[in-house]
């Protein structure tokens, strides 16, 4: 049973590390971020139906684990792994 276990959490982050480079949004139904940080979000609020696309945090640590702000209605539906920052002149 532990092996199954670390089968599976070493699949979830293969696949994790796999949308980091893919780049694609992914529905919160389908999987949510593996690990703490930044992810651009693709969001509502329950009181309204305009939807946004903003940066938020992720917290998969917590007793719950939920975006940025969740508490307040606000409603993420899809989520992409951010890019790797541009390198600095000298580094390229």
């Amino acid at each position: 049973m532990e092996l199954e276990a670390k089968s599976i959490i070493l699949d979830a982050e293969a696949y994790y590390d796999l949308l980091h480079n893919a780049r694609r949004w992914v529905s919160v139904k389908e999987m949510l971020p593996c690990r703490d940080g930044k992810v651009l979000a693709y969001y509502h609020f329950r009181s309204s139906e305009m939807c946004f696309i903003g940066v938020l945090d992720y917290y998969t640590y917590d007793e719950h684990p939920h975006f940025q702000h969740e508490g307040t209605g606000l409603v993420v539906t899809h989520w992409m792994m951010l890019p790797d920052p541009p390198k600095g002149e000298d580094e390229e």
